[in-house]
């Protein structure tokens, strides 16, 4: 099942269930219309095809290369940034230890109440886990699952599927004293 098919789940106030295939544009949809968050930074939109769909209208894009709206590695744009974000999508370099820097400065400028995002947690196979990109792979997750494990692990936290395939997006939301 794929929610293309229905009527939009996002239109109302529930959590989608976990056990269907989910895009990670809808996912964001939906948290931005369950906690009613107005800003949005996503690392990591080179193609834009999750930036350009996410209809928010403070929203930033960095991406070293092409897509977004700033023209930066997330370190350049993090020791500039001056200001902070109700949710946070890290897609950016799929290594564990850019992954651990993303993670730290995310948290840095998430507001309370806020989420992190994360992209391409689960590799399938061991190539699409490999770091650097093995040649020949289509689906790429990199060491981001290392990463993550490392800044969060004790720390309960969501998985999300995207659609196509099960690689889930993690997340954590932000209280006001984490």
């Amino acid at each position: 099942k794929q929610y293309w098919a229905r009527p939009s789940p996002f239109l109302r106030a529930s959590p989608p269930p976990l056990d269907v295939a989910m895009d990670r544009t809808l996912l964001i949809l939906y948290l931005k219309r369950r906690f009613g968050y107005g800003s949005f930074l996503e690392i990591g939109c080179r193609s834009d095809a999750n930036f350009s769909r996410v209809p928010f209208v403070d929203k930033v894009g960095v991406d070293p290369v092409a897509g977004g709206n700033v023209r930066a590695t997330s370190d350049e744009f993090f020791a500039t940034c001056g200001r902070t974000f109700d949710l946070i999508f890290v897609d950016g370099l799929h290594e564990s230890a850019q992954v651990v820097r993303d993670a730290a400065n995310a948290l840095r400028i998430l507001n309370p109440g806020g989420t992190l995002l994360f992209h391409d947690c689960k590799p399938l196979l061991p190539p699409e886990g490999a770091f650097p990109m093995a040649p020949g792979t289509v689906y790429w997750n990199g060491t981001v699952r290392c990463g993550v494990a490392r800044c969060f692990f004790g720390v309960p936290k969501r998985c999300f599927f995207r659609s196509g395939r099960p690689s889930p997006t993690c997340g954590r939301r932000r209280t006001s004293t984490s």
